[in-house]
């Protein structure tokens, strides 16, 4: 085939027939190329949408590729804890909230290597109508919010102003407006980047409990790993994580591309309009004019941790040099590492070479004797 190839470029000029066997041919090579990617699974927290924008840009230009990578982006179902998705060995790297601390807390090996989303967009909606004004206003009402670590924003709301988990009826998630719409629930939890848009466009009139308001701002997405992950393949998920955020920087320039893609290639279920305006909530909530993206604060994470601790919900204190990933702390660490163990060397072949010396004196010392006697 390769011999064709090049018989088809330097036979008579034809631009067109040399061009698309060029283009014939570098796709051969790049199907070649392929084979010495490394296959890597990303856990989502849901369907694919907006949220995920920078991962689709990473996997679309060929970020990942670049880095080496054949990474497979794994949806999220009702019943997904992408934390336990990648402690549990199912996926390698994954997208968590700041409940990703109270992990760490309770002794989960899990590792934060980059914030997207500086603020939580997590917030608990009702309807205009039912008259609940505040988390006092919950007590002996229905509330869907998610089950376990997941729905420490909303429990953190109820908890930080007096409300015991006791005093109101918790409803598993659905992800279902309706639930909300149709009164089958009084309060729920929703994603300030698309839910209010669909409660709008549907003409229901309604309230949301932002957690900030109560003193509770968490941080949003973050990328993780498992700690083994970072100390045993570090390379990797420096690559990795270089990439993931080169499409994160893409994905903020260019947000109609990227919701192109979710139209035409990930199956959204929402529609352009809904698309354009979860970008541009998005992008508010990276914050990408003020912080650098995947920007992580150590004091805002240790906060985080201790709101978890004063609420109850753990014991303990975060360690934040242990639970995050600083490119330039852990390369320090390494490079001390790699420089007491060439000294540990360089110690044990001296050491080998002075009993070596010690021997081989004593062994002439006697053969010197014995010689002259």
């Amino acid at each position: 085939m390769l011999v064709y190839f090049i018989k088809v470029l330097i036979g008579p000029f034809n631009s067109r027939r040399s061009i698309a066997a060029v283009a014939v041919l570098l796709a051969s090579a790049h199907a070649f190329a392929s084979d010495d990617l490394q296959n890597l699974t990303l856990q989502l927290k849901w369907k694919h949408q907006f949220q995920f924008a920078g991962y689709y840009a990473a996997l679309e230009k060929g970020f990942y590729r670049e880095a080496g990578f054949e990474v497979t982006l794994k949806e999220s179902t009702p019943s997904t804890d992408p934390i336990l998705e990648v402690i549990e060995g199912r996926a390698d790297y994954g997208l968590a909230n700041s409940e990703l601390a109270l992990y760490r807390l309770q002794g989960h090996p899990v590792t934060a290597l980059a914030v997207i989303f500086q603020h939580s967009p997590i917030v608990l909606m009702t309807l205009k109508n039912s008259n609940i004004l505040s988390p006092q206003d919950l007590i002996g009402k229905r509330v869907m919010y998610p089950q376990g670590h997941y729905g420490a924003n909303t429990l953190g709301i109820m908890l930080r102003e007096g409300v015991a988990a006791s005093q109101f009826e918790s409803v598993p998630l659905s992800f279902n407006i309706d639930d909300l719409i149709e009164g089958r629930v009084d309060a729920m939890v929703g994603y300030v980047t698309d839910q209010p848009h669909v409660l709008d466009n549907r003409g229901v009139d309604y309230r949301l409990m932002d957690p900030r308001t109560y003193g509770i701002d968490f941080y949003g997405d973050t990328l993780f790993t498992t700690s083994e992950r970072v100390k045993s393949r570090l390379d990797e998920v420096e690559a990795f994580r270089d990439a993931s955020l080169k499409g994160w920087r893409y994905a903020i320039e260019h947000p109609e591309e990227v919701i192109d893609w979710l139209l035409t290639r990930y199956a959204s279920s929402k529609t352009r309009e809904e698309l354009e305006h979860e970008a541009t909530e998005t992008i508010k909530l990276i914050v990408p004019k003020l912080v650098e993206t995947g920007h992580m604060n150590p004091g805002r994470w240790k906060h985080i941790a201790d709101t978890f601790v004063d609420l109850g919900m753990a014991e303990g204190a975060l360690d934040p040099k242990q639970f995050m990933y600083v490119p330039e702390q852990v390369k320090n660490e390494r490079l001390v590492s790699d420089i007491v163990k060439a000294v540990a060397l360089a110690l044990l072949v001296v050491a080998i070479g002075f009993f070596a010396l010690i021997s081989f004196n004593k062994r002439l010392s006697k053969l010197v004797k014995e010689n002259t006697k």
